[in-house]
């Protein structure tokens, strides 16, 4: 029970979150898609010498886990050295990473209500850019700050109007070290459709 009011309680704060930066356009119409150049370079992160591949497909198959979700029927890879929590108690999703609490890595769904939700984070902070996921579905990348934390957030609205995300709010220096890392979980992001 505690555990269902908690996710009932972060839930609703990024309900509200999102509801504090909607506005009555849609963000996406005047996106344009642009090749997949330095993300750090939209959130002024310096580069830093690391340990990780610069080629990320150099990471072997049996170095990824995979989620999938029943409840929306998504599903998304990521490294297996991270510790991936439970799914959550109403089945939108899971923690991807725990272990750590300046690192929040999640993968879930909800339904789109046009009138309500507004999974695009206007506002002066952060850079919205259109890409594609692997599977060839156009979605957008929020990349920025808040609160300290660099937001990285892919965000897909189905046509069955279905709001995928693959979010991240981590740190700079976890986002300098795996920058690469988590764009190429992002676009592993596949729904039904």
């Amino acid at each position: 029970m505690v555990k269902q009011v908690l996710y009932l309680i972060v839930f609703s704060f990024l309900i509200i979150l999102i509801g504090c930066n909607s506005s009555n356009t849609p963000v996406t119409q005047n996106i344009p898609i642009e090749s997949d150049s330095k993300i750090s370079e939209s959130v002024e992160a310096k580069p830093i010498e690391s340990n990780k591949p610069d080629d990320i497909s150099e990471i072997t198959e049996d170095e990824w886990s995979y989620y999938f979700n029943a409840r929306y029927g998504f599903s998304i890879k990521y490294p297996s050295e991270w510790t991936a929590g439970e799914e959550s108690d109403n089945g939108d999703g899971k923690s991807l990473y725990i272990g750590n609490p300046d690192i929040q890595i999640l993968a879930y769904a909800s339904n789109y209500m046009e009138d309500t939700s507004d999974p695009y984070h206007e506002d002066e902070n952060v850079q919205l850019q259109r890409t594609r996921l692997e599977n060839g579905y156009e979605s957008v990348l929020i990349v920025g700050k808040e609160e300290g934390k660099v937001l990285f957030d892919m965000v897909y609205i189905s046509t069955q109007d279905i709001e995928y995300h693959f979010y991240a709010s981590v740190s700079e220096k976890f986002f300098e070290d795996n920058e690469q890392i988590l764009l190429k979980v992002a676009k592993s992001l596949d729904s039904p459709e």
